[in-house]
């Protein structure tokens, strides 16, 4: 890993204050709505909505980890180097990269002009994993898929639909 890489890893496992991605996530959001002067209610609105399309995203991730069973790569090769704690649950489909792309893709939806920031920071999030050695590169792709797909339904069923 690169120097950069590690901090990006360590960055997304939630550093010295073990955030999770949600906390990290409500952390953006907020900053999103400080700098673009988001009403208090509107800033609500996102917040729920955000918050539920993580909510429903990792439960159908933590329902496919468990129905697939996939190994992590350290499971794989114990001599892999993992800089970050090893997570005791399956790797199919990545946390980081559901909650991340639901998360992002609510905030760009609600918010256009911050799109290709918090999706930026999504794909940090997704790619930390694999720089951890703790995820597979399918993982990630699986987990956007998922995050995505909780986001549309969040935002179909808010109130602030774009």
């Amino acid at each position: 890993l690169t120097d950069a890489q590690l901090r990006i890893a360590i960055r997304w496992a939630g550093g010295a204050e073990r955030f999770t991605p949600p906390d990290m996530w409500n952390v953006i959001a907020l900053d999103v709505f400080r700098s673009e002067g988001t009403a208090e209610g509107k800033a609500l609105e996102a917040l729920a909505a955000m918050n539920l399309a993580m909510a429903d995203a990792g439960i159908a991730a933590w329902r496919i980890k468990y129905a697939t069973a996939v190994p992590r790569p350290w499971q794989i090769d114990p001599a892999l180097a993992t800089p970050v704690r090893v997570p005791a649950f399956p790797s199919y489909p990545s946390g980081h990269s559901v909650f991340s792309w639901a998360a992002a893709s609510v905030l760009g939806a609600l918010h256009p002009q911050a799109r290709a920031a918090v999706e930026a920071q999504a794909e940090e999030a997704s790619i930390s994993r694999l720089y951890a050695g703790i995820h597979w590169l399918f993982d990630l792709d699986g987990g956007r898929a998922l995050g995505e797909a909780a986001a549309l339904r969040a935002l179909t069923d808010s109130p602030l639909r774009p």
